[in-house]
């Protein structure tokens, strides 16, 4: 169904499926970041650091905690205006936004030439979207 996958490395001629994402999306584009201290408390129990893996599948963006590959734990999904087809994106260096690249905006909603959104990802259970960058 094209969605996450974790596999085992430790004999890399033969990786290992060890865990995947109990959803029906599909994953696009992916990236990760690590959250410590506090924050890390929005993730599983016991999971700090957490890692975090940014799911852009076509209709959202997903989180999902993948400290235990074996487990991989929903987060939260999340959606912002203009919403066509979410192609990829990139966390801020602070790791507390997520600026996000839609594929089919500008072809889809009249009017629209180029928008950039931004997630405020500081609640990972509850991304918001926050400032969008558009050129019309």
């Amino acid at each position: 169904g094209g969605s996450c996958r974790a596999y085992s490395l430790a004999n890399p001629a033969a990786p290992q499926l060890v865990g995947s994402a109990p959803s029906t999306r599909y994953m696009h584009d992916s990236t990760s970041l690590v959250v410590t201290g506090a924050r890390a408390a929005q993730c599983a129990p016991q999971h700090d650091p957490c890692e975090v893996l940014v799911d852009f599948n076509e209709q959202s963006v997903d989180l999902w905690d993948v400290t235990d590959k074996a487990n991989l734990t929903f987060l939260s999904r999340t959606t912002y205006q203009n919403a066509r087809y979410t192609h990829s994106g990139w966390p801020t260096a602070d790791q507390q936004f997520l600026i996000v690249h839609d594929e089919l905006d500008e072809a889809q909603v009249p009017g629209l030439l180029t928008s950039i959104y931004t997630l405020d990802i500081r609640d990972l259970r509850n991304p918001v979207p926050t400032v969008s960058y558009t050129r019309i």
